[in-house]
């Protein structure tokens, strides 16, 4: 019941947000959304006793929207919507640069409904002589189209993690499974999937696939696995396997088809043979009682799952030089943050409080600057203002520092927004590019050098601005930017918000063998999207990182001596 109404709110948000409507209503949906997904609720328990509104994020017009499909199965405004905009004109707004009104233009004079209606058009060169399009803009949509084509099964991590994680804990309070692991890339925290894979040991699959009620839809049992969709439509298999298999399967399921077959070689030098149910040792099966087990009888490190990629971690754990990485529990600051001051939905305060409660020391402010307008960047006064406010919050002593941080354009040019007297008013200075995308590869790239060489650049904020299963990454050549930084002494951020994960995780591999030290930031603009870190943290594991580089583990007063002085120094 959850999924399908926390897919309604979306829908609804989608919808409205097409037909232009308030955006603040259209955000109030999409916020209910990710409450009641994030939420352990009974939803026909809470419309019984009348504690809808006790949810955060929904308000009395939300609660009856919720009570209503409780009640009856449906939401009669969701339906109205849907009948008053073609499923395929909403789909068009998920190409890249095509909005909206866009959408609307092809519908009204080309009479195009659907994404592949609008791509024969394109071949067809029909769009080049529409009002507002011309032949560069037909181009560019063919391209998003081709791009949409090639990501369409795929999913985000964190969408694919939310539904993943919610079928785990449905197997896991049946008495009849045994034992239940995520395996397959979304174990490794690959950033976008098209499969969640799940393994159970059970003496009944059929019974417990059953008993998944709506997270699961278009099942197809076999003999010893499921397939499906989850809730969000995600493929998904339940995979059964005896007990004492279960690390095998667990370790054969988790690897890339690279690592799988470098550590087989290495099983093989061993003198044992990789088979698909079990080790044989002169031909006979052996079941390791652990994955850590199979890695001591391959004599080598244990290589934890998130870095199993067959990108040279084998070769460091046979010298046994991967270091003890980072874990969530590490992280002591929270960095690059988005209040109401520009493009965030909750005050200086709460976010401060919410990062408290999540068990951190210090939180750096970080809203846009003057020159994203867009983003109701800060002009130097409103800059001011907010100082003044952090300062006030600050001898409040709310058990939490507040530190005065600020996402600076990188303008054209390579230079930060503001004036240099204006940003020695900061604690730090969070540098990215959000415009300009795209200029020539060399000229991005020294652009993007001259800032991180820039003196009041504490952090190189989402290097290559990609956007996941959205945009491309602009032209620019990684490798430099990184020896800037790395001469410089400049953070690189590993932006967690799961649109972006970036730095990606080969380049922070390469990162921390240049010694550069790595921010693991939320980027968040709202107070739930401070938990996005356990996202950065998987990139930052699968890019072998420890705790010692990454600069928000450190506790404040290093972080003071540090990072803050540094910058001021530089």
């Amino acid at each position: 019941m959850k999924p399908e109404l926390v897919a309604i709110l979306e829908d609804i948000a989608d919808l409205m947000e097409f037909k232009g409507e308030n955006q603040f209503k259209t955000r109030a949906f999409r916020n209910a959304a990710q409450s009641l997904r994030d939420a352990d609720v009974d939803l026909a328990e809470a419309v019984r006793t009348g504690s809808i509104d006790a949810i955060p994020g929904v308000g009395k017009g939300i609660a009856a929207v919720i009570r209503e499909f409780v009640e009856t199965g449906s939401v009669r405004a969701h339906e109205e919507l849907r009948e008053e905009i073609p499923s395929g004109l909403l789909e068009m707004t998920r190409l890249p640069g095509f909005g909206p009104k866009k959408a609307m233009a092809v519908h009204e004079q080309l009479g195009i409904t659907t994404i592949g209606e609008l791509e024969y058009a394109c071949k067809e060169n029909r769009l080049k002589d529409l009002k507002g399009f011309g032949e560069k803009t037909q181009e560019k949509i063919l391209n998003a189209i081709r791009q949409w084509n090639a990501n369409r099964n795929f999913a985000r991590q964190h969408r694919a993690l939310a539904d993943a994680e919610q079928l785990i804990d449905a197997l896991r309070a049946l008495p009849s499974v045994q034992a239940v692991e995520l395996t397959g890339d979304l174990r490794r925290r690959a950033e976008v999937t098209d499969h969640i894979h799940i393994i159970v040991s059970t003496a009944d699959l059929h019974a417990v696939v059953a008993s998944l009620g709506d997270l699961v839809r278009e099942v197809e049992m076999a003999t010893t696995t499921a397939t499906a969709l989850s809730a969000s439509g995600i493929r998904t298999t339940i995979e059964n396997t005896e007990l004492d298999r279960l690390p095998w399967q667990l370790y054969r399921t988790t690897g890339s088809q690279l690592f799988l077959e470098e550590f087989s070689a290495l099983l093989e030098r061993r003198n044992l043979q990789p088979a698909s149910q079990s080790l044989l040792l002169n031909g006979l099966p052996v079941f390791p009682g652990s994955e850590a087990e199979i890695f001591r009888m391959a004599q080598v490190q244990f290589i934890e799952p998130e870095a199993r990629e067959g990108m040279g971690e084998i070769e460091l754990a046979l010298a046994n030089a991967i270091p003890p990485l980072i874990e969530e529990q590490h992280m002591r600051g929270m960095l690059h943050i988005h209040t109401t001051w520009s493009d965030g939905h909750a005050s200086v305060r709460d976010m401060a409080l919410r990062a408290k409660e999540l068990g951190y020391e210090y939180i750096a402010i970080c809203d846009h600057s003057k020159t994203a307008f867009y983003a109701n960047g800060l002009t130097e006064d409103r800059v001011k203002a907010q100082h003044e406010e952090i300062d006030m919050l600050n001898g409040e002593g709310l058990g939490i520092r507040i530190l005065k941080g600020i996402e600076s354009d990188i303008l054209g040019d390579g230079s930060l927004d503001y004036s240099d007297d204006v940003l020695a008013t900061f604690d730090l200075v969070v540098a990215s590019v959000h415009s300009q995308f795209t200029m020539p590869r060399d000229v991005m790239t020294e652009r993007i050098v001259r800032a991180v060489h820039n003196p009041f650049t504490t952090i190189l904020g989402h290097p290559t601005g990609r956007l996941l299963l959205a945009r491309e990454g602009y032209a620019v050549d990684i490798d430099a930017v990184l020896e800037a930084a790395a001469e410089s002494g400049t953070t690189v951020e590993i932006n967690a918000n799961p649109y972006r994960l970036d730095l990606a995780w080969p380049h922070v591999r390469k990162a921390r063998t240049m010694g550069i030290r790595i921010a693991i930031n939320p980027d968040a603009h709202h107070p739930d999207e401070l938990r996005y870190v356990r996202y950065g943290i998987g990139i930052a594991r699968k890019g072998l990182l420890p705790a010692e580089s990454v600069i928000n583990t450190f506790s404040l007063a290093r972080f003071e001596a540090e990072i803050l002085s540094r910058t001021t120094a530089k």
